[in-house]
């Protein structure tokens, strides 16, 4: 132990310690016992001022204790000592530490790969000899890129790997490999880069996972899932109709602008169960193609009718099978036929074509047998409904065969049969529901009174009940809502047998409705936004222009100039919010401009830093470098200050906030997952704290307008976020779960080219005057008036219009001097558009320059399309006016 004995006694006080004779000492151990020790001197072996052990002499005879030279001997020898102990424990735990990551990287269940800094294979572990057929023996000491990687992908990973090479990091992407067998295998790489003592880039460790079925399916279950939400909408748009011709005209229509066809024709077998006759057709030919009659096993269509299995044929018109219809002018040259099999009968044939060469693909004739698939029984059961209404004996069949849920009542009301649609629109067996008398199962308690009444209203004067909206129950408890409509049936004799009741499944329409619904509404408020916010920028016109008027007619000592300088600020910071507005009511287009992420960030960081609670700490982690991105800098800036707040928002108790932005690059497999995104390189900004985080139903509705989980929030805050994103080509994405925070992910094309700091641009400094002749046409008097006055200023002529009409005038009388024209868009009695075509009539060659206080919209970049000269955006300075008027002006 430490302080016993001769070696405890040196690592308690840390120095050399001589005894002239052990035995009699005082300090030895308890423990001694033999042999019998005289002289006896012992050292530390130290080593970065840490005690390893102790070294020490004893003597086994009487003798001279050790003296001082004994000592200093002693302890030069023990540095020495004391460096090879501490050596020899390094290098067998470097000796141990690399057998076990050897082991560990050979039997580890994912690829892995070390490469040197020219793409060279160094390690190949058994995943990776698996997943190829190649034996590592084989693989060792070549090539990486020419051996496994596709040719097609080598240029991106060579220059992905060139910035390796210079010391630049990379950490994750995924590019398919080539096997033995000459398959490709997707893998996500996950890679480490390994440097020396220098900094210098000396391994590349790439660790692998094959992501291939993984990204197939992905895709699958997305391109399913987009199917599968056009059938749906397709079937339901089927299952509403029971006319025949109008449920013939929907199919026809919707399948062929579904599946982008030139023409689309609805045959159905006669019944003699030999002849194909057009129900419908829907296309260029369509008179000639509704007069064919085809033999079934007569020509491509008429064999896929007789073998029921559907066929794409693309170059039909060189097939040998093909058929000429009498009349029609072009020979399709694509052709989709799919067979109507209803009820495991078939009924018919749906063909559509295309001309010009544009050829259907597996994925087209797939939609189309599920098209076929939900038409046949939309089809069969307009028929059979037709057919009820003239045979009545047909009734049975044609209950069992709709799609709507029906009810046969007898005159007491009591369930006499229902057909399979009511059953599982209710959730119970027919078994359940026949026999039961009012009250139903399927009535909800809170409406039973209700529905008794009318019932026993319509027992006692039957009469015909129109759809009306009604709320049943399940018998799982859950609710449905149907469009329920009752008629009385008669027999021959005028005697009452009972009621029919047809009800149909509205839950999801009246679902989609309230959409619209919230849809309208945000249409509505983005109106009104946009119409205040095109007011405000005429206001903002007069304040800006005769503010600069008045601060360039003060004397530059006045102290007025301050005033005059907060109200142009002042009015400058209002146009910004008017863009806002007019961007929250998609009237203004983000303003292009080659933004630094980074520096916004940080100015939206010290916002932060100095209004938030101190008890949140504010990370910065940003790439140096980043190329821009191309948009709207107060827009962006508003994305990142919105996700800022609400992550503070979510951390009361304070917590941790990071922001941090780096260069990505996406693939073509994360657009597939996002399509609004487009493959290349893009900027990636994260937010991320550590808050009270969201639950899954939270997270599903978090970018809805007006969602939100605060007391007095206005749920705009993310709504607005999104809608800026989106705009920018962007993609917004969340991850968060209750107790473990948030984090934003914000994905932004980068602009390909950098931004220098600091640099001013080249100011313009040509004359702002002139000598031309100018028509200003504007409906608000203030601007109208501040432009001319300021164009007089500066030496042009001016007329003014107060209307278009007024401007058609004005120029009709002094066509030859009009030299420009500034033309509002938005005015009363004839708007902008009309009068700029109605003065290109009058003068063709006259110069227009359109002014509006919303940005260009459809309507101003048609107008830029059709001549005119420029867009001046209100509310404006008089110095952008003249500025902008001489540009056009000198314009060639």
């Amino acid at each position: 132990k430490v302080g016993e004995g001769l070696a405890g006694k040196v690592v308690e006080t840390g120095g050399p310690v001589s005894v002239a004779d052990y035995g009699p000492w005082e300090g030895r151990s308890p423990h001694w016992e033999e042999p019998r020790i005289y002289a006896s001197v012992a050292v530390p072996l130290k080593r970065h001022g840490r005690i390893l052990g102790t070294l020490g002499l004893t003597a086994l005879e009487p003798r001279q204790p050790f003296g001082e030279d004994a000592v200093r001997l002693l302890e030069l020898f023990a540095q020495q000592a004391a460096v090879a102990v501490e050596n020899a424990r390094l290098m067998e735990t470097l000796r141990q530490g690399k057998a076990f990551t050897e082991g560990l990287l050979e039997t580890a269940p994912v690829l892995v790969v070390l490469l040197d800094p020219e793409g060279r294979i160094l390690l190949f572990n058994r995943a990776c000899e698996d997943l190829t057929g190649y034996r590592k023996e084989e693989v060792l000491g070549k090539d990486w890129f020419s051996l496994f990687v596709p040719e097609r992908q080598r240029g991106d990973l060579d220059r992905v790997f060139a910035k390796v090479k210079t010391g630049q990091a990379f950490h994750h992407y995924e590019n398919p490999i080539r096997t033995r067998d000459g398959r490709e295998r997707l893998i996500a790489w996950r890679n480490v880069v390994l440097r020396d003592e220098a900094g210098k880039v000396q391994h590349v460790l790439s660790i692998g996972q094959d992501v291939t079925e993984e990204r197939e399916a992905e895709r699958e279950i997305l391109r399913r899932s987009t199917e599968l939400s056009l059938l749906v909408e397709a079937g339901q748009e089927f299952a509403r109709e029971l006319d025949w011709e109008r449920v013939l005209h929907r199919v026809a229509h919707q399948a062929r602008d579904l599946l982008e066809a030139d023409s689309c024709t609805v045959f159905l077998l006669e019944e003699d169960g030999e002849t194909l006759r057009p129900a419908m057709a829907v296309g260029p030919e369509a008179e000639a193609v509704m007069r064919f009659r085809l033999k079934l096993g007569e020509g491509i269509t008429g064999q896929v009718a007789q073998k029921g299995v559907p066929e794409l044929v693309n170059q039909a018109h060189l097939d040998p099978r093909a058929v000429h219809v009498p009349g029609t002018q072009q020979e399709p040259e694509s052709l989709l036929c799919a067979p109507l099999v209803a009820r495991g009968k078939a009924i018919g044939i749906l063909v559509l074509s295309r001309l010009g060469g544009r050829e259907f693909s597996p994925e087209d004739l797939r939609f189309a047998v599920g098209l076929a698939n939900l038409a046949a029984p939309a089809i069969l059961n307009a028929r059979l409904y037709r057919e009820a209404r003239q045979e009545a004996r047909r009734r049975a069949d044609l209950l069992q065969s709709m799609a709507e849920a029906l009810v046969v009542l007898d005159p007491s009301w009591r369930i006499v049969d229902v057909n399979e649609a009511m059953c599982q629109m209710t959730g119970f067996s027919r078994e359940e529901l026949v026999g039961q008398e009012p009250p139903f199962p399927h009535w909800p308690p809170d409406r039973v009174d209700e529905y008794m009444a009318l019932a026993r209203e319509l027992q006692a004067r039957p009469r015909r009940v129109s759809p009306l909206e009604r709320t049943f129950r399940r018998k799982d408890g859950r609710t449905v809502e149907a469009s329920a409509s009752l008629s009385p049936v008669y027999n021959e004799a005028g005697e009452l047998e009972g009621f029919l009741s047809v009800m149909q499944d509205v839950t999801e329409r009246k679902a989609l409705e309230e959409q619209l619904r919230q849809a309208q509404k945000m249409e509505a408020i983005g109106t009104l936004a946009g119409g205040i916010a095109h007011d405000f920028n005429n206001i903002l016109v007069g304040i800006l222009g005769y503010a600069s008027l008045l601060q360039a007619e003060l004397p530059r000592e006045s102290p007025l100039q301050g005033d005059v300088e907060v109200i142009i600020r002042s009015a400058r910071r209002a146009a910004d919010l008017t863009q806002q507005l007019l961007s929250f009511a998609r009237r203004s287009r983000p303003q292009e401009a080659l933004v630094d992420l980074n520096a916004l960030v940080e100015e939206v960081v010290a916002l932060l830093r100095q209004t938030v609670d101190r008890r949140i700490e504010i990370v910065v982690d940003l790439e140096a470098d980043l190329p821009p991105v191309k948009g709207d800098a107060t827009q962006l800036q508003q994305v990142a200050l919105n996700l800022g707040i609400n992550a503070c928002e979510a951390m009361p108790e304070g917590g941790r906030l990071t922001f941090s932005t780096a260069l990505v690059e996406v693939s073509e497999a994360e657009v597939g997952q996002d399509p609004a995104l487009e493959p290349g390189p893009h900027i990636l900004l994260e937010v991320v704290d550590t808050g009270v985080g969201m639950d899954e139903r939270t997270l599903q509705r978090i970018f809805e307008p007006f969602f939100t989980t605060k007391e007095h929030g206005r749920g705009l805050g993310l709504a607005t976020t999104y809608g800026i994103v989106r705009a920018h080509g962007g993609s917004i994405r969340v991850e968060s779960a209750v107790g473990r925070g948030t984090a934003f992910r914000v994905l932004l094309p980068a602009a390909g080219v950098r931004v220098e700091r600091g640099v001013l641009p080249v100011l313009d400094t040509r004359p702002l005057g002139g000598t031309e002749t100018i028509l200003v046409v504007d409906d608000e008097e203030d601007v109208r008036a501040l432009v001319a006055r300021v164009l007089q200023a500066e030496g042009y002529r001016v007329y003014q219009a107060e209307d278009g009409q007024r401007a058609i005038e004005v120029l009709a009388q002094c066509k030859d001097e009009v030299d420009l024209v500034v033309l509002d868009l938005v005015m009363p009695r004839m708007d902008g558009v009309e009068t700029f075509r109605r003065l290109r009539e009058g003068k063709p060659d006259v110069r227009v320059l359109v002014s509006s206080g919303y940005s260009p919209d459809q309507e101003g970049r048609d107008l830029l399309e059709e001549g005119a000269a420029g867009f001046l955006q209100k509310p404006y300075d008089m110095d952008q006016v003249l500025r902008k008027v001489r540009e056009v002006l000198d314009r060639a």
